[in-house]
């Protein structure tokens, strides 16, 4: 009988393994993560998918960490407020904000909303929008392929 615990399954190599709690908050925390700054197709990519294993498993990153490395690999070490707001924007809706939309959310940010790119990130990551488009329920029964990183 399956310990109660294990509730998702991690596609690795050939084989399928049943992941404990804390794997299943890994492989959460990772597509999240991935689908708000690189868009939703990058979870099938086992490269990057690996190396945020990575991070979170073995070096310990929690989520505002991989988001503040996430959004220097994608726009840089200090991106403009316009230009997070268009890489997520597009990311969770699949297209350019209109301007005015765009206009209101840079307002929020210049405003103070979020104190960083990185607590903007991780609140746009955790949005029900971005856990829908990175099939966050499929998950736990397809699992999350990836190649192991020993960065």
């Amino acid at each position: 009988m399956a310990d109660r615990w294990d509730v998702i399954r991690v596609p690795l190599a050939r084989r399928f393994f049943l992941a404990t709690i804390l794997q299943a908050a890994v492989v959460l925390a990772v597509s999240l993560l991935l689908g708000a700054v690189f868009g939703p197709a990058a979870l099938a990519n086992p490269t990057l998918t690996g190396i945020g294993i990575h991070l979170v498993d073995s070096l310990g990153y929690g989520l505002a960490q991989l988001m503040e490395l996430a959004i220097a690999a994608a726009l840089g070490p200090s991106p403009s407020h316009g230009q997070l707001v268009d890489l997520f924007y597009r990311n969770l809706v699949g297209q350019a904000p209109d301007a005015a939309t765009r206009a209101a959310l840079v307002g929020l940010l210049d405003q103070g909303a979020f104190p960083t790119a990185t607590a903007f990130g991780v609140a746009v990551a955790e949005l029900d929008l971005n856990k829908a488009n990175v099939g966050l329920i499929g998950q736990t029964s397809a699992g999350l392929e990836y190649t192991p990183y020993g960065g």
